[in-house]
Formats: C-alpha cells, sequence, structure tokens
C-alpha cells in the first residue's frame, strides 16, 4: 500500500511512516503527524533546487530532503515505529531518524513527480 500521491519509484517501502503516523494518532498527536509528511512548500522548496542547478542527482535531492525532515520527527516516536515495523529489539533514536526522514525524502520526490514538478529519467533528476 502506498500513501497519497506516492508511486513507489524511489520509496518501496513505507511501513515505517505509516507505522509513524500510527503510533503518533493512537497518543493523541496526529497534528505532529500531519506534520512530518510532505506539504507544498517542501515540493516547491525541492523544485527550486533542483530548477537552480542546486540539486542535480536522486541522491542529492534526498540528501536536501533529508535535513529538512528530520526536525519534524519525534525521536522516541521514530524509534518505536522502527523497532515495530523491522521487528528489531534495539535501535538508535539517530538510525531511526535517518531511515524515517529518507523515506519522507522520497515520498516528496514522488509527489513531485506526480504533479510534474520535476523529472526523473533513470532515476535522475531533469530540469
Amino acid at each position: 500500500m502506498l500513501p497519497f500521491m506516492a508511486s513507489g519509484r524511489i520509496v518501496r517501502d513505507y511501513g515505517i511512516l505509516f507505522k509513524y503516523v500510527e503510533l503518533l494518532e493512537k497518543r493523541g498527536r496526529g497534528y505532529e503527524a500531519r506534520r512530518a509528511l510532505p506539504t507544498s512548500e517542501d515540493i516547491e522548496y525541492l523544485k527550486r533546487a533542483v530548477t537552480r542547478g542546486m540539486v542535480r542527482t536522486l541522491d542529492e535531492a534526498i540528501k536536501l530532503l533529508k535535513s529538512r525532515f528530520r526536525e519534524r520527527i519525534d525521536v522516541d516516536v521514530a524509534a518505536e515505529a522502527y523497532r515495530r515495523h523491522y521487528g528489531v529489539a534495539d535501535v538508535s533514536e539517530d538510525m531511526a531518524v535517518e531511515e524515517l526522514s529518507r523515506v519522507l525524502a522520497g515520498y516528496a520526490i514522488e509527489i513531485a513527480e506526480q504533479l510534474g514538478e520535476i523529472r526523473l529519467r533513470n532515476l535522475e533528476l531533469l530540469r
């Protein structure tokens, strides 16, 4: 199952994101889940970065967006989502945030492509 506007071209497994949202909602913090998801501002930010040549590859786009999403992630909930989704007993908070921010970055890129704001050819960004 894919989230709204996702294509699955970049992110194959959205399970950690679904688990993260579920855990926040169970704690009555659904607003934080919505805040973490890609916004039109994130898509516009990516589009500007690609148009201005700041980002030329998929890896560069993911790196750029990951830093943007990291600050919007609840570290404790991300670690719990990681443990539950991947079935591990222990994970560092850094690893959990890294994985969740990577998924969110890929999701934003998929949305931007679906909206026609950027194009991916052979999984490379095109202006």
